[in-house]
């Protein structure tokens, strides 16, 4: 009998235990409640609500047909049966009225004991409130009769065949809760309810930084050691996916390695210049270009602990003292508030952290995530999207961690977690079974290449057999 007990999610925070100590030293890092802004629906998609959104007016507006047939007003049928059918009267300018006058329901009002034909997703007629829908009839005569009046063999109940105006939303309610990500559908819910503007927080500048020895642009490659890289692009794409304007990478050059205390200084001096400037221009900068050993989490963008005047932290992930990425904090930038009093930290009597009524702490966010694409990539959905939704106050941060069964059994390291790339796909149960190679490690591109959700494995003594649960994360 398989035991799953070991491998079920933390019930407060939805993700694997062993992962909330890293998700708690990232939500750490960012303090407060970010800016707002009012912004057009149109350009609202992968925005977070800042407010509660709520209905203008009943939706739909009005009335619409679901199927085509009769728009009628259901009370009109009341005792209608096939003994003592009812006779409603065709009125037959629907569908023109509809055309000429771009769907008005009043050009073509029902009158009482009339029906007007309608096709499906058109509004009712004024003062319809059902259709009794006609299938179409099959027959071999070239013409047929045209009968000035409709006989209803049965009551026909208001919304049959209809969408009811108010039947999605009453006016007022809410269309979506404050700390919302607004994804295509609901947008285009919002439009439909006719929201103009919407209260979002402000999106956070992203950056991507490459700071290597060996890794460079990929055009500028001219040895067979040099990394083309790929890393940055990567990152690129994943925060354009995720709905971010994103700039073109940013370059810098790493500390040499010197002898020269003068030397040492003056590279420091125009390494920290750099830094400082690009956490001016960014709310969070992604460094890559580094080995994966943790002897070199110091250099590329983790620089100098001077560089950051709130210090650095590194973030372990798998268990082990030398994997991980380093989290440094820039200075703080948070403008004075007019008309509100300010509290400082207790350890900084210059550090403003919050002002009466609301807390905003304005710093760059640093990540220095070494490794090639694939440990890379893994960071990026375990962590980069959790800081992300932190930043902009998400009321439930991702990522969404999900279960599911293995189609192999897959081999546990004695002390260090495995975060391992696989390929998802529903059984004929209808359960979710996961295929993922064994023999794969950190850097393994051709798992990587063709995998489409990211599993955790917690580390053991014993390997997991087949069948037995794992989360996973799928790479939408």
């Amino acid at each position: 009998m398989i035991d799953s007990s070991k491998y079920t999610l933390d019930a407060d925070r939805q993700c694997p235990s062993w992962l909330r100590s890293a998700y708690d030293d990232l939500c750490g890092a960012v303090r407060g409640e970010p800016h707002t802004e009012l912004i057009p629906v149109e350009d609202a998609c992968m925005r977070v609500t800042a407010e509660d959104v709520k209905a203008p007016g009943p939706v739909p507006r009005v009335p619409y047909t679901l199927r085509r047939g009769y728009a009628v007003r259901a009370a009109d049928t009341a005792g209608a049966s096939r003994a003592h059918p009812v006779e409603l009267e065709k009125n037959c300018g629907g569908l023109r009225n509809f055309i000429e006058t771009g769907g008005d329901p009043a050009a073509s009002a029902l009158e009482r004991g009339q029906c007007e034909y309608l096709p499906a997703g058109i509004p009712l007629p004024e003062d319809a409130d059902a259709v009794l829908y006609t299938p179409p009839v099959e027959t071999d005569e070239v013409t047929l009769p045209i009968e000035s009046t409709l006989k209803v063999t049965a009551p026909v109940s208001k919304g049959d065949n209809a969408r009811l105006a108010g039947q999605d939303y009453e006016r007022g309610a809410t269309l979506v809760a404050r700390g919302t990500r607004i994804t295509p559908q609901i947008q285009a819910v919002l439009i439909a309810a006719g929201v103009f503007t919407v209260p979002v927080y402000r999106s956070p500048r992203v950056g991507v930084v490459l700071s290597s020895y060996d890794a460079v642009p990929p055009a500028n490659v001219e040895h067979a050691w040099q990394q083309p890289d790929s890393m940055s692009a990567y990152v690129r794409s994943m925060f354009a996916r995720w709905g971010y304007v994103m700039p073109s990478v940013e370059l810098l050059t790493p500390l040499p390695p010197t002898d020269s205390p003068n030397t040492a200084h003056d590279a420091q001096e125009v390494y920290r210049d750099r830094l400082l400037d690009l956490m001016s221009a960014y709310d969070l900068l992604i460094g890559v270009g580094m080995p994966v050993d943790g002897t070199m989490l110091g250099n590329g963008l983790g620089g100098p602990v001077s560089c950051f005047p709130h210090g650095q932290e590194r973030v372990h992930f798998d268990n082990t003292k030398d994997r991980g990425f380093i989290c440094g904090l820039g200075d703080d930038r948070t403008s004075p508030v007019l008309g509100k009093h300010p509290y400082y930290q207790p350890d900084s009597p210059n550090e403003i952290f919050r002002y009466d009524g609301f807390y905003i702490y304005d710093r760059a966010i640093v990540f220095n995530v070494p490794g090639q694409t694939p440990e890379v990539g893994a960071v990026m959905h375990l962590f980069i999207r959790r800081i992300l939704d932190s930043m902009e106050y998400v009321a439930h941060p991702g990522p969404v961690w999900r279960r599911g069964t293995l189609a192999s059994p897959l081999t546990r390291h004695g002390k260090e977690h495995r975060f391992i790339w696989g390929v998802a796909r529903t059984d004929e149960k209808g359960r979710v079974v996961i295929e993922a190679r064994d023999d794969q490690n950190s850097q393994s591109l051709r798992s990587f290449a063709v995998s489409n959700v990211l599993v955790a494995i917690r580390s053991g003594a014993d390997s997991l057999a087949a069948g037995e649960c794992v989360d996973y994360l799928l790479l939408e």
